[in-house]
């Protein structure tokens, strides 16, 4: 299931509200919470209160309360006061040391060239979860419509 989030006016604690809001409305037996970008960062934020089976975590972005002091300033001001401030309560080890769900992350290469934050979060988060997997996409930028990205997806969450 998919579940739409309105992005616009909004910060990341009202992303979690309504995602967590859809999966207990949906929740299954066995729940596999696949995000991409934001929603990876909606997903791993939201593992240690709804715990489910597998997290599948796209181009996680970084922007955590440990990588906001790495943000540059044109960024900080484009991602705007409001959500900079929310960021803060995030702490993406705090969190991950609470997670039991076994993880696959995926980045793409052209994306780890543009955004350089992305590989050591994600390399962080990595060592604290059980059975976690990191698959670096080649070629692909950060889109995960991108063919190899799809390609990489398919071939790696049997």
């Amino acid at each position: 299931m998919v579940v739409p989030i309105k992005w616009n006016r909004r910060v990341m604690s009202d992303y979690v509200a309504e995602f967590e809001q859809q999966y207990k409305k949906y929740k299954t037996e066995n729940n596999t919470v696949l995000g991409f970008s934001f929603g990876a960062m909606i997903a791993f934020i939201s593992a240690p209160a709804l715990k489910p089976n597998r997290l599948i975590l796209c181009s996680l972005s970084p922007y955590f309360s440990e990588d906001l002091n790495t943000l540059k300033p044109w960024w900080k001001t484009i991602l705007g006061t409001r959500r900079m401030q929310d960021f803060k309560q995030f702490r993406a080890l705090q969190i991950a040391k609470q997670i039991s769900a076994p993880a696959t992350f995926f980045y793409g290469s052209v994306e780890a060239k543009l955004f350089p934050a992305i590989k050591p979060r994600i390399e962080s988060i990595a060592k604290h979860l059980p059975k976690s997997k990191i698959i670096i996409v080649q070629n692909a930028p950060h889109a995960i419509s991108h063919t190899e990205y799809q390609k990489a997806i398919c071939e790696n969450i049997h």
